[in-house]
């Protein structure tokens, strides 16, 4: 408005064309500053999920760790009980001092079906010794879960 006061029609022209692409740099600019917010919350976000995937990943070889061994533990029993029952022994002096571990994960009471499977075994060789005396424990973690 100030350019057509200033020189006329022409001047009117060249104003609001300058004013037009002076406001779409300053609109653009905040565009810009709202999009490098958004990519470095972003980035944040990513470089939490790495940290859990990483935790994740730890924990899940822990427990097919903890599973390998209960897998190795349960063919011992297994072969000790067919060994007993081959011999006519009690089946309950084989298991005796038995150990194992069920792990959960943090907050969840679900099992994976390998884990299902060998307590199934581990109940099968239970039943063929009904005499035997069997004691279950369980414990939460350090933080109540």
């Amino acid at each position: 408005m100030i350019g057509g006061f200033a020189a006329g029609p022409f001047g009117a022209v060249v104003g609001a064309g300058l004013g037009t692409w002076l406001g779409n740099r300053v609109h653009r600019a905040g565009e810009a500053t709202k999009a490098e917010a958004e990519v470095a919350s972003l980035a944040g976000e990513k470089a939490s999920l790495a940290g859990e995937k990483v935790s994740l990943a730890r924990e899940k070889n822990e427990l097919a760790e903890a599973n390998r061994a209960l897998t190795a533990q349960l063919a011992q029993v297994s072969q000790r009980i067919e060994a007993a029952q081959n011999a006519k022994i009690d089946g309950g002096k084989v298991l005796d001092g038995l150990q194992g571990d069920v792990l959960f994960r943090t907050g969840s009471f679900e099992i994976t079906d390998e884990t299902a499977h060998q307590i199934q075994v581990l109940a099968q060789a239970v039943a063929k010794a009904p005499t035997l005396k069997v004691r279950v424990d369980g414990y939460a973690d350090p933080r109540g879960y």
